[in-house]
């Protein structure tokens, strides 16, 4: 794949990278009656006063990950369920680093895999991972 990249570079690419995205779909199964708190660490909430029984949602964060303002953004909202008697809710993790001079490529890939996953372990709870490891919800 390197070396096509490389040709694919020298023939028809501009002369620099300047900015580099990767994006990553997770579904995160969760028990229908389940309280998301429960299992990830970023999700929606309502004050009190309002019923806790969400219809619908959407969440959305952005986050720096580092000092040179590499970012993540971070959504959430439901999925289509798997299996009878879980919610499958999918968490996006959408990763974008920006410089003004040219960025290596293939370093900056691998820099974004590495956060990645960190993000992801951190967006779930342990309860989470146990979900994921038991395979319960297939």
């Amino acid at each position: 794949m390197l070396r096509l990249f490389d040709l694919y570079q020298q023939h028809l690419a501009a002369h620099a990278i300047t900015t580099v995205g990767t994006r990553y779909l997770n579904h995160m199964p969760i028990p229908e009656s389940a309280s998301m708190e429960k299992y990830l660490t970023c999700y929606p909430q309502v004050g009190a006063s309002f019923p806790q029984v969400l219809v619908n949602y959407g969440y959305r964060v952005v986050l720096p990950l580092d000092q040179n303002l590499n970012l993540v953004t971070i959504s959430i909202a439901p999925a289509v369920p798997e299996k009878r008697g879980w919610a499958n809710i999918l968490l996006d993790l959408d990763f974008s680093v920006r410089r003004d001079e040219a960025i290596e490529l293939f370093d900056q890939l691998e820099h974004i895999r590495r956060a990645k996953d960190q993000v992801y372990l951190d967006a779930m709870t342990d309860e989470m991972k146990q979900v994921l490891n038991a395979g319960s919800h297939l």
